[in-house]
């Protein structure tokens, strides 16, 4: 299980690499993400800042920035089980990208 940490009212980042089979995967093709923290759910389609995919995305690292969104300031420090779903031409329903992230949200 992989656990990140969001400090409440910074600017840091969490950068993850997102694989397969132990390749990591190219995903700039990626048109959608939706990050569930918990019951909060943060979608890239109204929160484009909190994600960023195109940057680096090639080498397969998504750049998360959490830690000023109101959904993030309003959820008490502890840590949730979280989930990630990417969506691009392939996967128009959504892909989940694995069940084993927990987010730690801190002051």
């Amino acid at each position: 299980m992989i656990t990140v940490t969001v400090y409440k009212n910074r600017d840091n980042t969490i950068d993850l690499e997102m694989r397969a089979d132990g390749q990591a995967q190219n995903i700039t093709g990626t048109t959608r993400m939706v990050l569930t923290i918990g019951d909060t759910v943060i979608d890239s389609q109204f929160f484009a800042n909190a994600f960023d995919w195109s940057t680096n995305g090639a080498s397969g690292q998504l750049t998360l920035s959490l830690g000023q969104l109101n959904a993030i300031l309003a959820m008490r420090n502890a840590t949730y089980r979280a989930t990630l779903d990417f969506y691009d031409a392939t996967y128009t329903s959504g892909l989940r990208w694995g069940n084993g992230l927990q987010v730690k949200i801190a002051e």
